[in-house]
């Protein structure tokens, strides 16, 4: 993966289990394009990778900052991939 600023400025988590990714490519990832990885949902996280198994703990804590008006982002792997320019 080519470094690169796709997740400038963003803080994102991964929750639950992908087929497509691993936890610790993931974060390489992150980090890589220049974003920052969080260990738990608080309103500071932009973006959600929501995988498989995701715990309802989490989920429901995502629904609420969503309600309360966070601009929190869940998307799937594949999502994730292909906001930053890598696609199975």
């Amino acid at each position: 993966i080519v470094k690169g600023n796709t997740l400038s400025g963003l803080t994102c988590i991964m929750t639950g289990k992908s087929s497509l990714i691993e936890r610790n490519e993931f974060k390489q990832i992150v980090v890589e394009q220049g974003g920052k990885v969080s260990s738990s949902i608080t309103g500071k996280v932009d973006i959600v990778l929501l995988g498989d198994s995701a715990g309802p703990a989490k989920v429901k804590a995502i629904a609420q900052l969503q309600q309360d008006g966070s601009k929190i982002r869940t998307v799937t792997d594949q999502e994730f991939l292909q906001m930053i320019g890598k696609s199975n």
